[in-house]
C-alpha cells in the first residue's frame, strides 16, 4: 500500500576556515588541458568515500551516554570537498587523508567532477543511471502485491494525491560560501566551486558587523531547510572567521508502504540489553514486502530495508542480535562500505511485520574536534565551533490508508517480524548512487 507516511531530515554544516587571503590564491584544482571525463567507478570510488567516511566520525563522536548520534556524511563530505578545492599543502594532504583519497588513483580535478556528478544524481528527476539495488530488480514480492491489491491501490492512491500536494520525494542540496568584506579569491576558484557545487559567493562583515552576518548565514539556513533549522549562528560564533562553507541537504519522502497510526502505541524498548528492564517507547507498525537479510554470519545482526516512494531512496535499519550499546558500537566499526554494500546486495523482498519506534531528534555536533580527532589539525581550531546539524521526524500520516493497510495482516500470510526494540543502526541510502545520505546510532529513540 502506498501511504501518506512523511520522514523530514534536515542538516546544515558550517565550517569557519583560513583557506582564502587577499591575495587570492588559489591552491584547489589545477587546469588540465584535457576534459576529465566523470564515469560510474570514480562516482561509486567518491559514494564509498562518504560511508567510509561515516564510519569514522561515528566512532569519534561515540559516548558512552548518548541517546542518539545521527548526522548526514554526505553534507558532511560536501562540506569538506568544497574546502579541498581551495586549500594547499598539509592541509589538502590532511583532508584527502581522512576522505580516504589519499591512496586513491583519482586526481583532485576527478575527486570534484565525480562529487559534481553525485550531487548532482542526488537531485535531479532523470539521473544518469539506474538504481543499483539489487533487490528493486528481483522484487517478486511488491509485484504480486501491486497485480493483487490493485483496486485499493489506485483508490488509496487518488486520496492522498488530493489531500497532500507537496511531493512524494525531495532532496536539496545547496551549498554557500561566507566571505570576509574585502577578501577577493582567485577568479579561477570561484569558477570551481560554481561548477563543481553550484556554490554562490557572499561578502559580509563579520569583524565590524557580527550580529548582521550571522543574521544573513541564519536566513540562507532558513530558506535552505524550508525554515527546519532556522537559527545556527551567533554574532559571537563568526565574530573572527574569515571564510565560512555551508552545506544544506534538505530530504522529505513518503514511504511506499505505511505506517498506520491505529498500529502505534506504547511498546517496550530495551536500551541496553535485556537483563535491564525495558522502558516504553511510542512505536509504529506496519506489515507489507520489505527488503530484508539475516546477517547473523557475518554480522550477528539483522537488516530491513524501508522503502521512499520513487524508488529512489531507502531507509535501512540494522539492528544486531540481542543489542546492546556495545554491540552496536562494535558492528559500526565493522561496517564499511565493502560491508554495507554486500549484505545491502544480499537482501530479498520478503512478506512481513516491522515495528519501528517514531522519532523526533535533533542533534549537533562540534565539527573541530572531530576533525582533529581524525587528523585534519592545520583546519581546524579546537576553541571554534565548526558545527554540524540535523532534525529528524519519522512519523505517520494519514489515517485512511492505515485502515486498508491493517485489514491486510490476515492476508500477508505466514512472515518474519521485525521488531525494532533495542539499540540500532539507522541509514539513508539514495539508491542511485548509494550515497548515505543520514546515518547514525540509535540508543534511546525517545525525544
Amino acid at each position: 500500500m502506498r501511504s501518506g507516511c512523511t520522514v523530514s531530515w534536515m542538516l546544515v554544516v558550517f565550517l569557519a576556515a583560513l583557506l582564502v587571503g587577499s591575495s587570492g590564491q588559489h591552491n584547489g584544482v589545477q587546469k588540465q588541458k584535457s576534459q576529465v571525463r566523470t564515469n560510474a567507478t570514480s562516482v561509486n570510488q567518491v559514494s564509498d568515500s562518504v560511508t567510509n567516511l561515516a564510519q569514522k566520525i561515528a566512532s569519534s563522536i561515540s559516548t558512552p551516554k548518548s541517546k542518539t548520534e545521527i548526522f548526514s556524511p554526505i553534507s558532511i563530505a560536501g562540506a569538506l570537498s568544497l574546502l579541498l578545492l581551495g586549500a594547499g599543502g598539509r592541509t589538502q594532504q590532511e583532508l584527502l587523508q581522512v576522505m580516504g583519497f589519499n591512496k586513491s588513483q583519482l586526481s583532485l580535478q576527478e575527486i570534484h567532477y565525480a562529487f559534481g556528478r553525485l550531487f548532482q544524481d542526488l537531485v535531479t528527476s532523470e539521473p544518469s543511471r539506474e538504481p543499483l539495488i539489487s533487490w528493486r530488480a528481483s522484487d517478486k514480492c511488491n509485484q504480486y502485491e501491486e497485480e493483487e491489491d490493485d483496486y485499493d491501490d489506485y483508490a488509496l492512491e487518488t486520496t492522498n494525491m488530493t489531500a497532500n500536494t507537496s511531493p512524494s520525494h525531495l532532496i536539496s542540496v545547496v551549498n554557500g560560501m561566507f566571505l570576509q568584506k574585502g577578501l577577493k579569491p582567485a577568479d579561477s576558484f570561484l569558477v570551481d566551486t560554481q561548477r563543481y557545487y553550484q556554490s554562490n559567493v557572499e561578502n559580509l562583515d563579520f569583524e565590524r558587523d557580527p550580529n548582521a552576518a550571522a543574521a544573513s548565514i541564519n536566513e540562507w539556513c532558513a530558506n535552505a531547510t524550508h525554515g527546519k533549522i532556522k537559527e545556527m549562528v551567533t554574532g559571537q560564533t563568526v565574530s573572527n572567521s574569515r571564510m565560512i562553507i555551508a552545506s544544506a541537504l534538505y530530504f522529505k519522502a513518503h514511504w511506499e508502504t505505511m505506517f498506520s497510526p491505529y498500529g502505534t502505541r506504547p511498546r517496550p524498548f530495551f536500551l541496553d540489553g535485556r537483563q535491564k528492564p525495558p522502558i516504553d517507547v511510542e512505536t509504529m507498525a506496519t506489515t507489507g514486502c520489505f527488503p530484508h537479510y539475516d546477517a547473523t554470519a557475518q554480522f550477528d545482526a539483522q537488516i530491513i530495508g524501508l522503502p521512499y516512494k520513487t524508488g529512489n531512496s531507502t531507509m535501512y535499519i540494522v539492528v544486531p542480535n540481542g543489542s546492546t550499546r556495545e554491540k552496536l558500537q562494535h558492528l559500526q566499526a565493522n561496517l564499511g562500505a565493502d560491508q554495507l554494500n554486500m549484505i545491502i546486495d544480499q537482501m530479498k523482498t520478503k512478506k512481513g511485520m516491522v515495528m519501528l519506534p517514531k522519532l523526533s531528534i535533533s542533534n549537533r555536533i562540534h565539527l573541530s574536534s572531530v576533525l582533529q580527532h581524525l587528523g585534519v589539525h592545520d583546519l581546524c581550531d579546537p576553541a571554534r565551533s565548526n558545527l554540524s546539524r540535523v532534525k529528524l521526524d519519522v512519523n505517520e500520516q494519514g489515517t485512511e490508508g492505515g485502515a486498508v493497510t491493517f485489514a491486510l495482516i490476515d492476508r500477508i500470510g505466514p512472515g518474519y517480524t521485525f521488531q525494532v526494540d533495542s539499540p540500532f543502526l539507522i541509514l539513508i541510502c539514495h539508491d542511485i548512487t548509494k550515497a548515505l545520505l543520514f546515518y547514525g546510532a540509535v540508543y534511546d529513540p525517545r525525544p
